[in-house]
């Protein structure tokens, strides 16, 4: 993933390791669960840069939409931009974001629990960063 890191957004650059196990896992889990090709789909529920859940879309072949939820509103703006900077193209629908491998973003602004309850059962794996935004 590229990305621009705003001072006002959170980003730990010494988490670089962490990141790579946490992609590695969720490529493992769709691999051993026989996962197609971009059939799950992710949420980085604390997304702030929205690193971990780019890198999920970009590097994990069986995650076919990865949600990037914040409720702050500079770090929706990070994440719409370091989207862009990755490689991905804004769709039609409103927040959403494609890219030419097949990967579709969606950038969502709001508490990460009244996400997921809204959406209960609709995500294969949910990173919840304590570090994200609050």
């Amino acid at each position: 993933a590229n990305l621009s890191v705003r001072a006002s957004v959170f980003f730990n650059e010494k988490q670089r390791l962490q990141r790579d196990l946490t992609a590695l896992a969720l490529a493992v889990y769709a691999e051993t669960t026989g996962a197609p090709p971009r059939s799950l789909a992710v949420l980085d529920a604390l997304a702030a840069s929205g690193v971990r859940g780019l890198r999920y879309a970009l590097e994990v072949p069986a995650v076919g939409t990865a949600v990037l939820n914040d409720a702050s509103d500079e770090a929706v703006a990070a994440m719409r931009e370091n989207a862009r900077l990755s490689g991905f193209a804004a769709a039609r629908e409103r927040g959403s974001y494609l890219h030419a491998g097949g990967a579709r973003l969606e950038v969502s602004q709001g508490d990460a629990v009244a996400l997921m309850r809204a959406r209960r059962r609709h995500f294969d794996a949910v990173d919840l960063d304590p570090y994200g935004s609050v």
